[in-house]
């Protein structure tokens, strides 16, 4: 029993100690991001669907937002050329 109260003493001090860091440094859009999804995974049970939209569109800020696999350029249409 002592040595399981030890190790949730020892995880619980770690856990303060990132949560003073991320208090000095601010918290990154990356890191809140991931907790976001984390949330809406695990308390709100979203859909995996739902899921991999919103990771695409957080995975990197500043980047376009791209559905699907392939980019089509104004040629690529199928049409006449």
């Amino acid at each position: 029993m002592l040595a399981l109260v030890r190790e949730h003493d020892g995880e619980q001090t770690l856990r303060e100690q990132g949560a003073e860091e991320r208090r000095r440094r601010g918290v990154t859009f990356r890191e809140l991001a991931g907790d976001y999804l984390a949330w809406l995974e695990d308390i709100k049970g979203a859909k995996p669907s739902t899921l991999r939209d919103y990771r695409s569109q957080l995975a990197d800020p500043g980047q376009a937002y791209r559905r699907g696999k392939r980019r089509f350029s104004r040629t690529d249409h199928g049409g006449p050329r």
